[in-house]
C-alpha cells in the first residue's frame, strides 16, 4: 500500500475508533439531559464588565474570555488549561450546549469572583491527526509561560495567578511552574503564581496512555505528548522530580474521579491524580474523567465543590491584598458552603505559644524546692535569720556595686536550707508573688544524684524557665528566636552551652529589667561543666542590676579571682561559727519538740538537747540523721542512743553501717544489695526497679511497700520521694563509694556491676504469669499500626520493674575496672548475651520504643560491639549479630519509634534476607504476614534514615570532618544532623538543630573548608551564612536577580560560587547586610556549574547540551560531577592552567 492510500485508510480507521481511551473521554455525550438554560436566560454581566467570546472555537494561545471594563480592579488572573484532545473552550463547555463556556458565563455573575479576569489557554493536543508533530508537554508548558509573560494585561499588573488544569493540562501547568521558577527571565511570573487546581491530572501517568500509544503506532504515527503520559515515563519522572522542588508557596488542590468512563474504568485513578504532598488538598468528585470539568448547571454538586474551593482561594488573595486577617465587607467569603476548616492566618501563627517548655522546663526549680522542704522540713527563721543581718548579706542586698555573695561550708552545714530561707525572704517582693513588682527572682538547686539537676546546662535552663515563663513573658522574644515552632532548639546539642549563655545574657541585658536576684545552691554538685558555670557566673554574667547568691562546699576548685563586687561568706569562719551554732540550736529545739517519746520527760528532753548541741559540731545533716533515728526509738532507749552516737558525719555513717550488719536474718544482706544498687545505678531507681537491680527475693521485689521497708532499714543513707529512691545527701553516697566500699562492694565495683547485669538479664527473661516478661506486644496493643502517641500504659505496667534493666544492662556488663574475666566469658558465643539477643532482641527494641528511649538501644549495641571486639575470646558470632543489629536499628529507627509493633512488621519484613536479626527473629513476625519475596539479600551501604523535615529534601552536604550532615528542604529550613548516630539528646527525633529564616525553598547547602560556616541558597533569592556550630545566623546576602540554586565555597573559603557568579565573602562581619553583589576578582581557579554553562572565575567556559543539564552538581578543585535528568552522571576533570 502506498503512503497516500495508507494515510487515507488510516484516517478512516481513526474516525471509526470511538471507544479508545482518551477518544471516548473527549467525545461529547449523546446522553439526553435536562436542557440548559438558554443564553438569553443568563443574567447580564455587572455594569462595566464585558464578556469576551473568542471569534472562533478552540483557539490556541491565551484567550481572555472575561475582563472588567476597569482592569485596575483586577486582583486575580484565572487561567483554564485543557487536556489531551481538548480545546480552550470545548473542554469547559456544558455537555448539552457545546457553545456554552461555563467559566465565562457563570463566574462573572458570581459576586465572590469580583476582580477576577478569566482566560482559557489552548494548544494543539489533537492526537487524532496523522500529521507528524514534535510537540510534547515541555513545549506546551513553554508556550503557556510565554503567553502569561507577554500578555499585555498580565504583564502590566501585579495580579495573583490561579491555574486550573484538566488531565494533561495539569502537567502543562507543572512544566510552566518549573520554567518560571528556574529561568531568571520568568522569575517575576513565578512570584505571582498563587494556586494550582489539578482536575484528573495523571501525575503518575495512566495505563490507558499505553493503549492509545499502541493504537497510534498501528496507524503509523506517534505523539510524544501521548507517550509522555505512560506510567513511569521519563516525562512523568522529570516533572515530578522538578515540581516537588519548585511548588513551595503555591496552593495545591487536586480533584479525582470516582466514576468509571464506560468500560474503560477510571481513566486516572486516585493514586495518580494526587501528589501526596503534605500541603496538598485532595478531594473526590462524584464524576467520571470527563465530568470533572463539564457541568450541566450551577446546582451540580461537582461544580459547587470546585466553585467553592476557587472562591475560597480568591477570598484569601483579596484578604491578603487589603492586609486583612479575615475578609471584610468588600471581600466577601464564599456564599456557597465550604466544608473545611479555614487555614491559619499569620496572626494565628504569631499567637501560638512557641515557648520551648519541654527544653527549658525539664525541671521546675520550685518543685525541687518543695521536694527538699517536704523531705528536710521548712526552713526555720530562727535557723537562717542570722544571715539576713549579716554585713556581707546586707551589702549584697543594698549596695549596687556588690553583685555576688558566695556562701561556702562543709557538707551538712545547712547551706541548702539557708538559701531556702533567703529565697523565702526575697520572694514576696518579686514578680513570683507580686505581679506589679519590678524585681525578678530565679533559683536552682543542684543535686549530683539527679541527672537533670547536676549539669551546667540544666542550671541555666532552670533559671531561664523561672525568669521568662513564670515572671516576665515579654522576655520570651530573647528565647523563642533560638527555637523552632515545635520547641526544638536551632543550635546543636554540642553547642548548647554557648547558645544558652547567649540567650541568658540577652535576657539579663533586656533594657526593661530593673533588678534580678539569682540563687544557685550546691555548685559543687554540678558535676558536669562546673568550671564553665563558675566562669560564667563570676565573669560573664556580672551586670549592675543582677545579684547572684551561690553556695558550695569548701573544696570546690576556684581558679578565678573574685573582684571587688564579689565576696565569700564562709560558715566555718569564727565570726560566723557562733551564728551557725545558734542556728543549729534552734533547729535541734524545733526537731526534738516533735519527738513524741520526749514530750512527757522534761529532764530527758533537756539531756538530749544538751548532748546533741555538744556533738553536732555545727552540722545540720548530722542532727537530722540522729533525730531520724530517735524518732523510731522507745523512750527508755533514747539516752543510750544519744550517748552512743559519735561526732562527725563519717563516724555517723560508719555507725549506720555497723547497725545494718547487726540486723536479723537476711536483712543485712538485703540492705547491702540495696545500697550497692543505689550507688552503682546510672540514675535514681524507682522502688520496683530497685527490687530487680538489688536482686531482692521475688516475695519482696514484687511489692513496692516491702522494698520501701528494706530501704528504711538501710541506715538512713537513702530516702524515698514519690516512689523514687535517692540518697539523703551527696555526702552519704560519697561515704559508700570511698570508706564504705569494702562493705558493700566485697568483689569491687566491677563485680557489683556484673551482678547488676546478671540480675537485669534474668529479670527481663523471667516468667510473668504464664509468659516471659519481655515478650511481643507486652502492652497488649493488638493493632500493629498503633502509634506511640496513642499508647496507653496498662495498669499494672509490666515494664515498671525492668525499665532500668532495659536501659542499662549493657552498661553494667561493659563497665571496666581493670580485667574482669567473668565479663569476658559473658561475651563468648555460647554465653548469655548472644542467647538473650537471639531470643529477645526484638522484644527489647519494642520495650525501648514503648519507653521512648530507643536511642539507648543504639548506644548499648555499639557499646557491646566495641567491648566484644576488644576481648580475647571466641565471639565472632556475637560480633556478627551485633553488627547486623546496629544496621537493623539504624535502618528502622524511625518506624520503630513511631509504631512499636512495627518492630515485628515493617522493620523485620523489609530487612535483607540474609540479616542475622531476620533469620533469628522471623518467627516473631506479625501473624498476618505469610511470605515475602523480592527483598534484597544483604544490607547495602545505607546506614540509617533521618526524618524530621516536613517536606522533601533538596540538597545535603557533609561537614569537612564528616561529623555533621546538613540537609536543605522545601520546608524552608536547613537541618543539621549527627552523622554518626542521628540521635538528638533533647528529643526523640534525630536532628541536632533546625536553621530557619529563608522564606522559600532551600535549594543548596555547603560547608566552608574549615567547617565553621554553613552557606544556604534559596528560591527567596538570597544566600544565608550560618555559624555551623551554634546555628546562629551570621549574614544574608541579597540582591540576586533570581533564584539562587547552587552554592559552594572556594578552597580558601573566601569566595562563594553560585549559579549567579562568584561572590567575595572575605570580611563578611564588616558588612552584615549587603544589598548589591558583584563578581570579584578571584585569586584561585574557581569552577562552577550553572543551569547551562560550566564557568571558571565568573567566565562561561563550557556550554551544556540539554541532555547534560544538571539536576545537581558538585565541584572539588578541578573535578566536576553533574547529575542529569536522564539519570547519567557526568564526570569532568579540567586543567586549571589551561588558557584555551
Amino acid at each position: 500500500m502506498d503512503s497516500k492510500n495508507r494515510k487515507e485508510s488510516g484516517g478512516s480507521r481513526l474516525k471509526s475508533i470511538i471507544r479508545t481511551p482518551f477518544a471516548l473521554v473527549t467525545q461529547r455525550s449523546n446522553t439526553t439531559r435536562t436542557p440548559a438554560p438558554s443564553t438569553a436566560a443568563i443574567a447580564e454581566p455587572p455594569f462595566g464588565n464585558q464578556l469576551q467570546n473568542p471569534p472562533s472555537r478552540n483557539q490556541f494561545g491565551l484567550n481572555t474570555v472575561f475582563e472588567s471594563n476597569d482592569p485596575s480592579h483586577t486582583i486575580v488572573d484565572l487561567v483554564f488549561v485543557h487536556g489531551l484532545g481538548g480545546g480552550s473552550d470545548k473542554t469547559w463547555s456544558q455537555p448539552s450546549n457545546p457553545d456554552f463556556f461555563w467559566p465565562g458565563r457563570w463566574l462573572p455573575d458570581d459576586s465572590d469572583f469580583e476582580g477576577v479576569r478569566i482566560h482559557s489557554f489552548g494548544y494543539n493536543a489533537n492526537w487524532r491527526s496523522l500529521k507528524p508533530s514534535p510537540l510534547d508537554v515541555h513545549a506546551f508548558g513553554e508556550s503557556l509561560v510565554e503567553e502569561l509573560v507577554n500578555h499585555p494585561r498580565l504583564n502590566s499588573q501585579d495580579t495573583s495567578i490561579v491555574l486550573v488544569g484538566h488531565s494533561m493540562g495539569g502537567l502543562v501547568i507543572k512544566k510552566a511552574c518549573i520554567l518560571s521558577k528556574t529561568n531568571p527571565d520568568f522569575a517575576p511570573l513565578g512570584k505571582r503564581l498563587r494556586s494550582f487546581y489539578f482536575l484528573g491530572t495523571p501525575h503518575r501517568g495512566s495505563n490507558l496512555a499505553s493503549t492509545l500509544k499502541n493504537i497510534l503506532r498501528a496507524l503509523g504515527t506517534e505523539r510524544r505528548f501521548v507517550t509522555g503520559l505512560e506510567k513511569q515515563s521519563e516525562l512523568i519522572r522529570a516533572l515530578n522530580d522538578q515540581f516537588r522542588i519548585h511548588y513551595k508557596g503555591i496552593e495545591i488542590h487536586t480533584f479525582y474521579e470516582t466514576k468509571p468512563t464506560g468500560s474503560l474504568g477510571l481513566v486516572v485513578d486516585q493514586e495518580s491524580a494526587t501528589l501526596g504532598y503534605m500541603e496538598e488538598r485532595p478531594q473526590l468528585l462524584n464524576a467520571s474523567h470527563r465530568e470533572l470539568v463539564k457541568f450541566e448547571d450551577q446546582h451540580d454538586s461537582n461544580y459547587r465543590s470546585l466553585r467553592n474551593r476557587l472562591a475560597n482561594t480568591i477570598t484569601k488573595i483579596r484578604a491578603d491584598r487589603i492586609g486583612a486577617v479575615s475578609p471584610g465587607p468588600s471581600a466577601r467569603p464564599p456564599t456557597l458552603p465550604v466544608d473545611r476548616k479555614p487555614a491559619l492566618t499569620e496572626s494565628d501563627i504569631a499567637g501560638k505559644d512557641r515557648f520551648p517548655h519541654t527544653y527549658l522546663g525539664t525541671t521546675d526549680p520550685r518543685d525541687v524546692k518543695t521536694d527538699i522542704q517536704q523531705t528536710r522540713g521548712r526552713p526555720l527563721k530562727e535557723s537562717y535569720g542570722w544571715i539576713l543581718d549579716h554585713s556581707d548579706f546586707r551589702k549584697w542586698r543594698d549596695v549596687e556595686d556588690t553583685r555576688l555573695l558566695w556562701i561556702k561550708g562543709d557538707p551538712g552545714k545547712g547551706k541548702t536550707m539557708l538559701l531556702c530561707g533567703v529565697i523565702d525572704e526575697l520572694e514576696p517582693e518579686t514578680k513570683l508573688r507580686k505581679p506589679d513588682a519590678t524585681s525578678l527572682l530565679s533559683y536552682f538547686f543542684c543535686q549530683a544524684t539527679v541527672d537533670k539537676l547536676k549539669n551546667a546546662q540544666a542550671v541555666l535552663r532552670g533559671l531561664l524557665y523561672m525568669l521568662v515563663n513564670k515572671q516576665q513573658p515579654s522576655l520570651r522574644s530573647h528565647v523563642q528566636d533560638r527555637f523552632n515552632d515545635t520547641g526544638e532548639p536551632r543550635f546543636a546539642d554540642a553547642e548548647a552551652w554557648p547558645a544558652l549563655c547567649n540567650i541568658f545574657l540577652d535576657v539579663l541585658r533586656d533594657p526593661n529589667l530593673q533588678k534580678i536576684y539569682l540563687v544557685v545552691d550546691a555548685l559543687d554538685e554540678c558535676v558536669e561543666d562546673q568550671d564553665k558555670l563558675l566562669k560564667f557566673v563570676l565573669q560573664e554574667a556580672q551586670l549592675p542590676h543582677v545579684k547572684w547568691i551561690i553556695s558550695s562546699r569548701n573544696n570546690i576548685t576556684q581558679n578565678l579571682k573574685l573582684n571587688d563586687c564579689q565576696s565569700i561568706l564562709s560558715l566555718e569562719l569564727q565570726e560566723n561559727a557562733k551564728s551557725v551554732l545558734q542556728a543549729i540550736s534552734a533547729y535541734i529545739t524545733e526537731r526534738i519538740s516533735r519527738i513524741e517519746s520526749l514530750q512527757s520527760d522534761a529532764s530527758l528532753y533537756e539531756y538530749v538537747c544538751q548532748v546533741l548541741h555538744q556533738k553536732a559540731e555545727g552540722t545540720f545533716l548530722w542532727v537530722a540523721l540522729v533525730i531520724n533515728e530517735l524518732e523510731n526509738v522507745d523512750s527508755w532507749d533514747v539516752r543510750e542512743v544519744v550517748d552512743d552516737v559519735p561526732k562527725g558525719l563519717d563516724e555517723l555513717y560508719a555507725r549506720m553501717m555497723e547497725h545494718i550488719s547487726r540486723l536479723q536474718r537476711r536483712d543485712p544482706e538485703y540492705c547491702r544489695h540495696v545500697l550497692l544498687a543505689a550507688t552503682l545505678a546510672y540514675r535514681p531507681l524507682q522502688l520496683l526497679e530497685l527490687g530487680v537491680v538489688a536482686g531482692l527475693p521475688d516475695a519482696i521485689s514484687s511489692n513496692a511497700e516491702y522494698i520501701r521497708k528494706i530501704v528504711n532499714k538501710s541506715g538512713s543513707f537513702l530516702t524515698v520521694r514519690n516512689q523514687t529512691v535517692a540518697f539523703v545527701h551527696q555526702s552519704a553516697k560519697d561515704y559508700l563509694v570511698n570508706k564504705g566500699a569494702s562493705t558493700i562492694f566485697p568483689s569491687g565495683p566491677a563485680g557489683g556491676h556484673h551482678d547488676i547485669f546478671q540480675r537485669s538479664l534474668g529479670a527481663m527473661t523471667r516468667p510473668y504469669g504464664e509468659r516471659i516478661l519481655l515478650r511481643r506486644d507486652i502492652y497488649g496493643l493488638g493493632h500493629p499500626g498503633t502509634l506511640i502517641d496513642d499508647v496507653q500504659v496498662p495498669s499494672p505496667d509490666p515494664l515498671a520493674s525492668i525499665r532500668y534493666s532495659c536501659e542499662f544492662w549493657a552498661d553494667h556488663l561493659c563497665f571496666s575496672n581493670g580485667e574482669n574475666p567473668e565479663r569476658s566469658r559473658e561475651l563468648m558465643d555460647d554465653r548469655r548475651v548472644l542467647m538473650f539477643l537471639k531470643e529477645h532482641f526484638l522484644h527489647w527494641l519494642e520495650s525501648l520504643s514503648l519507653m521512648k528511649n530507643l536511642s539507648n538501644g543504639v548506644r548499648s549495641i555499639r557499646k557491646l560491639l566495641n567491648t566484644a571486639q576488644t576481648q580475647k575470646v571466641t565471639n565472632s558470632r556475637l560480633i556478627g549479630f551485633l553488627q547486623d543489629a546496629e544496621k537493623f536499628v539504624l535502618s528502622n529507627r524511625s518506624i520503630i519509634e513511631r509504631a512499636p509493633l512495627q518492630t515485628y512488621g515493617s522493620a523485620l519484613v523489609f530487612s535483607p534476607e540474609m540479616s542475622e536479626v531476620k533469620i533469628q527473629q522471623w518467627q516473631q513476625k506479625l501473624s498476618f504476614i505469610n511470605t515475602i519475596s523480592g527483598i534484597r539479600s544483604r544490607w547495602g551501604a545505607h546506614q540509617q534514615t533521618l526524618e524530621g523535615h516536613s517536606s522533601y529534601v533538596i540538597a545535603v552536604a557533609f561537614s569537612p570532618d564528616g561529623k555533621t550532615l546538613a540537609s536543605a528542604s522545601g520546608d524552608k529550613t536547613i537541618r543539621l544532623w549527627d552523622a554518626a548516630t542521628g540521635a538528638h539528646q533533647q528529643a526523640t527525633g534525630a536532628h541536632q538543630q533546625t536553621l530557619e529564616g529563608h522564606s522559600n525553598n532551600v535549594i543548596a547547602v555547603a560547608f566552608s573548608p574549615d567547617g565553621k560556616t554553613l552557606a544556604s541558597a534559596s528560591e527567596d533569592e538570597t544566600i544565608r551564612l550560618w555559624d555551623a556550630a551554634t546555628g546562629a545566623h551570621q549574614q544574608t546576602l541579597e540582591g540576586h536577580s533570581s533564584y539562587v540554586t547552587a552554592v559552594a565555597f572556594s578552597e580558601c573559603g573566601g569566595y562563594l560560587k553560585t549559579n549567579q557568579g562568584i561572590l567575595n565573602i572575605k570580611g563578611v562581619s564588616a558588612n552584615p547586610n549587603p544589598t548589591t553583589l558583584n563578581n570579584q576578582e578571584v585569586t584561585e581557579a574557581c569552577f562552577f556549574v550553572g543551569d547551562e554553562w560550566v564557568e571558571q572565575d565568573g567566565n562561561k567556559l563550557l556550554w551544556l547540551p540539554l541532555e547534560y543539564r544538571p539536576t545537581c552538581s558538585a565541584v572539588e578543585a578541578s573535578t566536576i560531577v553533574i547529575g542529569c535528568y536522564s539519570g547519567l552522571v557526568l564526570v569532568m576533570r579540567f586543567q586549571t592552567d589551561n588558557n584555551c
